[in-house]
């Protein structure tokens, strides 16, 4: 990120294209772990009493709350990243 900065990208562009590639990411942890959560519903089914372990309510918002965080921390990264010194990062590169 250090060396497109000292080309010239504006900070805009480097925030936008770290949230991009950050949300990807999280989107695919998201499905990964839905599948996986639909996957071992036996074994959560012993673990938890008067919930069923696959109740669209309790998953739809453990998955709002993972991709919220996701989300918070790849903008909170790109914040920081937008600020650091082209000349800094190249430096440290």
């Amino acid at each position: 990120m250090g060396v497109r900065m000292a080309l010239g990208v504006r900070p805009a562009d480097a925030v936008g294209l770290i949230l991009r590639e950050g949300i990807r990411t999280v989107a695919l942890g998201i499905g990964i772990g839905a599948i996986g959560s639909l996957l071992v519903t036996r074994l959560l089914r012993s673990q938890l009493v008067g919930v069923s372990p696959t109740e669209p309510a309790i998953q739809g918002a453990v998955l709002l709350l993972v991709a919220a965080v996701g989300v918070i921390a790849c903008y909170i990264r790109a914040q920081r990243t937008s600020r650091v010194d082209p000349l800094e990062a190249l430096r440290v590169d």
